[in-house]
Formats: structure tokens, sequence, C-alpha cells
């Protein structure tokens, strides 16, 4: 797209650069910025997925693609952040038709060894508006957003036994009425 814009196509071509170059000198650059005030910054993976090692391994990748590329993002040595979207157990939770029971059962670290899961920092729910608005919001976000904040926040073992004695299912129901209590 920066091709297309006149003032961007000329200040790429008064420095010799293709929009590959503008982007990379972009990235660059928002990086830089965010290490000059001791920040870490936060890219999406298609950042990874374009530069891949290139990247400052200060980088936080933020993954909301397979469990492959979270795989492929920590194996090369990054921080990263997940809110994976394909599969049944989505959380993107404009993703009408997954259940909490789904969404609970999404273990971010599958398939990663546990010296690589340390680089998973934790993740998040993802709401978009498309499908919502003022009068479903609270029924469509919760309570799947419990499910995903309990998995992050609760070490494996112990989400994977709530799971199977059924004290997950509780938990959820109970925190559920109490957000209706509250109105």
């Amino acid at each position: 797209c920066w091709t297309k814009s006149p003032t961007i196509s000329a200040w790429l071509k008064e420095r010799n650069m293709t929009a590959d170059d503008g982007y990379a000198y972009f990235v660059k650059r928002a990086a830089s910025i965010a290490l000059a005030q001791g920040r870490s910054p936060v890219q999406w993976v298609e950042v990874f997925d374009h530069f891949g090692t290139k990247l400052d391994k200060r980088t936080i990748v933020h993954v909301w693609k397979a469990k492959s590329t979270l795989q492929a993002v920590v194996a090369a040595g990054y921080r990263a952040l997940i809110n994976n979207s394909p599969g049944s157990n989505s959380w993107y939770l404009d993703h009408l038709t997954v259940n909490w029971e789904s969404v609970y059962s999404n273990e971010p670290c599958e398939g990663i060894p546990a010296e690589q899961c340390k680089l998973v920092l934790g993740g998040q729910g993802e709401m978009w508006g498309e499908t919502v608005d003022v009068s479903d919001i609270d029924s469509t976000v919760w309570p799947r957003m419990a499910a995903i904040g309990e998995r992050l926040w609760s070490p494996q073992a112990a989400v994977d036994a709530a799971q199977t004695d059924g004290t997950a299912h509780k938990r959820i129901s109970a925190f559920r009425c109490l957000l209706n209590r509250r109105g």
C-alpha cells in the first residue's frame, strides 16, 4: 500500500528504497524508539514472518496464528504473546460457535519444550466488533474470557485437573452467576 501513497512513494524514491526497504525501515525505527525508552517492542507475528531472526531479540512477538507459528517464534528465542485464532479452540471471542470449554482446553505451550514455554509471556482474548453490539457484548465475551484468564494464570497441571474433576465448570458457572448478579 505504501507505493500507492504519493507522499510515501516520493519518500522511498528519494532514498532509493523499495517498498520492502521502507517496511524494514519502519519496523526497525519503531522498535528502536521503544528500546530507547527502555521498553520492549511488541510486533505482530507478520513482522516475524517477514524478518524472522533479523528482529532484535528484545522484540516480543504477538502470535495470532496456528500453534506451529508460536513454536517457531519461541524456538528462535523470541518472547511471545498468544491469542491464537485457527481451530475450534480460538481465543477470538467473536468466533461465536466456540464454547468456553474449548477455550479452556487451549494450552498455550502444547508441543513446546518447557525451556521455550518460559518465553510465552501470556496471552489475550480478542473481541472484534462485527458480530456484537451493546445488547450482547457481555454474553459474548463471558464466560469465555474467564476461561482464557484462568488458562493463562494457572499452572497447566491445575487447569488439566480442573477439567478432569469438574471444578473448572463449577468455577466458571459461579463466576457467570456473579457477573449476572452484579448486572
